[in-house]
């Protein structure tokens, strides 16, 4: 079984070196010491809660399904090796599922925002989301785990995995856009994931995937640019007391400021841009982004 402390010190080791790349070889730039340590309080917040409360709950669902040979997993019998591979491949589906959900279900959207309104993507903007999202995130993943008969381990083994490509694809690095299009065949990467921090609501709608790139291929949600140094990012709408302040962002949720829809860039190429292997649509008028951002309970 995974030590549980194998996910923080290999995210440490990663954050390292992610850290020395956005220092030596930037894409964007503009990275600020205040960022890094705001979008880590977060994650600090987001780490607490997971460990008192949500760890709880996991390790109950697991321990369920395994005394009651609950899930498909517990039913077909299946080498260590072949369950550990399902248990990735499933539980990133699940990660594509709900960050699509978090985009198109109004309540999560008002929480989701806060991942979105950072205005300089970096390693770290990998740790900046609501605690609430979170813990929703988590909740809703026990029925999964009851599925499928998961057990800890395997649990720890993804969270091992996701961490450490979610710091490598938010980094502010710039990588060779061939070995970035090698490297997209199997997971996200830098130059994929900046698309789906745009303003630009048909980029942010778009690559939703956290480990495995193919599910939005294969869901055709797959958009890229062929200049992702022109990408602004951010969320239209908000303050810089939303955005820069952790107090900001814990309330984003709460506020009555809405997302808007976005300008479109003044790319000169975005035309010829391709959407798996079809012209991207062109956005029309900018407009309120329809049930984001409302004030909760609306």
């Amino acid at each position: 079984m995974l030590d549980v402390l194998t996910t923080p010190m290999v995210a440490g080791m990663v954050l390292g070196l992610l850290w020395l790349g956005e220092a030596l070889v930037p894409m964007f730039g503009g990275c600020s010491a205040g960022g890094r340590l705001r979008n880590m309080v977060m994650g600090a917040i987001n780490a607490l809660a997971s460990v008192t409360l949500l760890a709880a709950v996991t390790v109950s669902a697991t321990e369920i399904a395994r005394r009651h040979g609950i899930g498909l997993l517990h039913v077909v019998e299946a080498s260590m090796l072949t369950r550990a591979v399902v248990a990735l491949v499933v539980l990133d589906l699940w990660h594509y599922v709900f960050h699509v959900l978090a985009h198109k279900v109004p309540v999560l959207w008002r929480l989701h925002q806060v991942h979105h309104h950072d205005e300089h993507v970096q390693a770290t903007s990998a740790m900046r989301f609501h605690v609430f999202e979170v813990m929703i995130q988590c909740l809703c993943t026990v029925p999964v785990i009851l599925l499928l008969g998961l057990d800890l381990w395997q649990l720890l083994l993804y969270e091992a995995v996701l961490l450490p490509v979610a710091l490598f694809h938010h980094a502010d690095i710039r990588i060779p856009e061939r070995v970035d299009r090698v490297l997209r065949l199997v997971i996200v990467t830098p130059r994929m994931h900046w698309v789906h921090h745009s303003s630009w609501t048909p980029e942010t709608d778009s690559n939703f995937s956290s480990v495995f790139s193919w599910w939005d291929r294969l869901f055709g949600t797959y958009r890229r640019r062929r200049h992702p140094e022109r990408i602004r990012f951010g969320l239209e709408g908000f303050e810089a007391s939303d955005t820069r302040t952790v107090r900001g962002m814990l309330a984003t949720p709460f506020c009555g400021r809405r997302s808007s829809y976005g300008t479109r860039p003044e790319d000169p190429d975005l035309e010829a841009e391709e959407r798996d292997g079809r012209e991207a649509p062109v956005a029309e008028t900018p407009r309120v982004r329809e049930g984001r951002g409302a004030t909760m309970g609306s």
